[in-house]
């Protein structure tokens, strides 16, 4: 019996050992098989001299802040007229607001801006990807460029933005126009998520998102413009490339992976923003798609009714980018709203419709 225990002993240990060899073997070709698909699946950061080369000719230039921020900005207009800043949406840049510049060139000085961690801006060395800390920014900008009063037009995040900066700074504005803003308390039902850009979804699940870092397919900047228009006949190819070719200057993907990690949610966040929003006193503009995916305008109301001196135009057809889906019926309703409260504001009586840089 003890020589049959031991041979049963020595026979299993060799077959313990094998399965080992095994599984470390086909632990190898698992590693393997994903550091290929990485390889090809990978899309890699774009330098920005490149991309400067291909994206930056006129009007474009490059600001630098006090605070060391090199920005990419579009300035238009006469230095004397009324001052109108444009600030885009999450993983959006400047060129969302290009027939908004043109429009408004004539009767405004216009700037456009890639905001930290997007577009040709690129990555901010102090991080400064938060709402309060990009408002400050704003409020650098607008002391460099000698700016005493300003509108401000601002679509998603911009428009958060927009409405924070009225906020802390009302004796600095003109006017303020929100196309579908952030900053309403929100939450999505499963069709609504259905039917959303799927490369935020993404940049929220945590180690999923790391991927999304490196892997970026041109297929997910795609569904995430289909998602933001209407009308799918206007995300062409061209506006496909530059929307994918700006989401990978180098940094940008981390600067936006790092904002969606930090950012704070939860029920008292959603009360502070409403609180904050409370203290807008600028006259407001609120521009709605009916058919915003991204935004539901379901909310809309909300953001009227927290902001006191505001009207709201829904826009039928339309979609989370009235600015580029509806370049010319929005900036009329824009136009039409600025000039409005211009004439009221040479008469004090009037009620207000409810409703220094380096180059």
């Amino acid at each position: 019996m003890g020589t049959n225990n031991q041979q049963t002993k020595a026979g299993a240990q060799p077959t313990r050992i094998g399965i080992s060899v095994l599984v470390a073997g086909m632990l190898g070709i698992a590693l393997a098989a994903l550091g290929i698909a990485f390889f090809i699946l990978r899309t890699p950061d774009l330098p920005a001299d490149r991309l400067e080369k291909t994206y930056a000719g006129a009007p474009s230039q490059f600001l630098t802040l006090p605070s060391g921020l090199r920005v990419h900005a579009r300035i238009s207009g006469a230095d004397d007229a009324p001052a109108l800043l444009l600030l885009h949406g999450s993983a959006s840049a400047l060129f969302t607001w290009e027939a908004w510049r043109e429009r408004f060139s004539a009767t405004h000085r216009v700037i456009s801006i890639d905001l930290p961690g997007h577009g040709l801006t690129g990555p901010d060395a102090k991080a400064r990807y938060f709402p309060a800390a990009m408002v400050d920014l704003i409020e650098e900008l607008r002391l460099a460029l000698g700016i005493e009063r300003l509108a401000i037009a601002g679509n998603s995040m911009g428009g958060e933005l927009a409405w924070r900066y009225a906020a802390k700074y009302p004796d600095r504005m003109t006017a303020l126009i929100l196309l579908a803003p952030a900053g309403a308390e929100l939450t999505l039902s499963d069709s609504e998520k259905r039917k959303g850009a799927r490369g935020f979804a993404l940049a929220r699940v945590p180690v999923v998102n790391q991927l999304v870092r490196y892997i970026t397919p041109k297929s997910l900047v795609k569904q995430g413009l289909l998602a933001s228009f209407h009308d799918d006949s206007l995300v062409t190819p061209e506006k496909v490339t530059l929307y994918w070719s700006m989401l990978r200057r180098s940094g940008n993907r981390a600067a936006l992976l790092e904002r969606f990690r930090a950012r704070p949610a939860g029920n008292s966040v959603a009360s502070d923003r409403a609180e904050q929003m409370r203290l807008v006193r600028t006259p407001t503009l609120i521009i709605w798609g009916e058919e915003d995916a991204i935004l539901p305008a379901r909310i809309a109301p909300q953001i009227q009714e927290a902001i006191r001196e505001s009207r709201l135009v829904l826009m039928p057809g339309t979609g989370h980018v009235p600015q580029e889906e509806r370049p010319e019926e929005s900036a009329l309703e824009a136009a039409n709203f600025l000039a409005l409260w211009h004439r009221e504001a040479e008469y004090p009586e009037a009620p207000i419709a409810s409703g220094g840089l380096e180059p």
